[in-house]
């Protein structure tokens, strides 16, 4: 089936469909939309996407394709039909971790290769990351079944929290983090006013992006947190941990806070950045420090720095945790960590007064 329309840009497109069944009997079907070609070249899409679904029903679809083949006719044109806003993460995120099994023919690919492409994930990143991926690949795999392959080797691939070394995110020691904002307020003047409020604030990423004017007290010298920007869903929502917080605003960066503050009170107290928009500031931040010689570092890694230095300098465990907005003490650990902060003999501080000992003799058995 072949359908006209006129696109965002007034262009002729063409939607093209194809409908059949599977080996199990189930509905499949196949659609794709081009834009600007010749009503010919979409017929013979329509074609094509017919002898895939005889293909599929026979069930031989998969036996002659590798991963790599699939992901580029079938999967990537299905997910940046449906799924747009998910389509550069997935990309990215296969592309980088499934180089093992791209040339493997599909059937052939089974539970023991998802395992090794994700034990190798997990020797640089953490556990969290494991199951994005794990969950991309699987993505990638159940479209394949509803096409007819016929196992899913995802389906039985268990993540286990990683018991050796923790995982322990990149930080910029004090010297790095003055080479980084010398060199971005001449070279990247951009990013400059972004990289120097979290450093100052360690605010998440997404709730930098929806500081506006309004949200920031001079007089008080406080900021108040309560949205986050979600770049894959390209929506404001509320913070991570659905709570509202106020944090500090430090001395240092007041000068430039003031000058931010110029403008419309709903406007966003940040400049706009079409890469900050997408979720792509890491990637900034990463080729910048790599420019200027100093630890490639990501954008979160900012806030990692910040609370680092923080509890470095002194500043109590609770107080740190609060400006922070964790949740629970268990995540603010890696940083507890990372600052070094020596836990051993802090309670002998409490100096309460015990009274004397009591002798075992003089003690009541009450359970003879």
């Amino acid at each position: 089936m072949i359908k006209q329309f006129t696109d965002k840009k007034g262009q002729t497109a063409y939607i093209v469909q194809a409908y059949g069944t599977d080996r199990r009997g189930n509905q499949v079907r196949r659609k794709r939309v081009l834009h600007n070609p010749s009503r010919a070249a979409a017929k013979k899409l329509e074609k094509s996407l017919i002898e895939q679904l005889v293909s599929i029903k026979a069930g031989d679809s998969f036996s002659n394709m590798t991963y790599s083949d699939y992901l580029l006719k079938e999967f990537y044109p299905w997910l940046d039909e449906t799924e747009p806003q998910a389509y550069d993460y997935v990309l990215k995120s296969v592309n980088k971790w499934a180089k093992p099994i791209m040339e493997l023919q599909m059937d052939a690919i089974n539970t023991n290769d998802i395992r090794m492409i994700l034990d190798n994930v997990a020797k640089t990143c953490s556990n969290s990351t494991v199951q994005r991926v794990k969950g991309y690949l699987n993505k990638t795999f159940r479209y394949a079944c509803d096409g007819g392959m016929k196992n899913n080797p995802c389906a039985n691939v268990s993540i286990k929290k990683s018991v050796g070394a923790e995982f322990m995110p990149e930080v910029l020691t004090k010297p790095e983090t003055k080479i980084l904002l010398q060199a971005a307020r001449i070279h990247k003047p951009d990013w400059y006013h972004n990289w120097c409020f979290v450093l100052h604030t360690g605010l998440r990423s997404g709730e930098c992006h929806e500081i506006r004017r309004y949200d920031v007290s001079l007089e008080d010298k406080m900021i108040s947190v309560s949205r986050s920007w979600n770049s894959k869903l390209g929506i404001s929502k509320c913070t991570k941990t659905g709570k509202f917080r106020t944090i500090p605003i430090a001395d240092a960066i007041m000068p430039m806070v003031r000058e931010l503050m110029v403008g419309d009170p709903k406007g966003h107290l940040l400049p706009r950045n079409k890469k900050w928009d997408k979720g792509r500031q890491s990637e900034v931040l990463k080729d910048f420090c790599r420019s200027i010689g100093i630890t490639p570092v990501k954008y979160h890694s900012l806030r990692a720095t910040f609370l680092t230095h923080l509890l470095s300098s002194g500043c109590s465990i609770p107080v740190c945790q609060k400006i922070s907005g964790h949740s629970d003490l268990k995540s603010f650990m890696i940083y507890i960590r990372l600052a070094g902060v020596d836990l051993k003999g802090a309670t002998n501080a409490l100096n309460l007064d015990i009274p004397g000992s009591v002798s075992v003799n003089k003690v009541v058995n009450l359970f003879k």
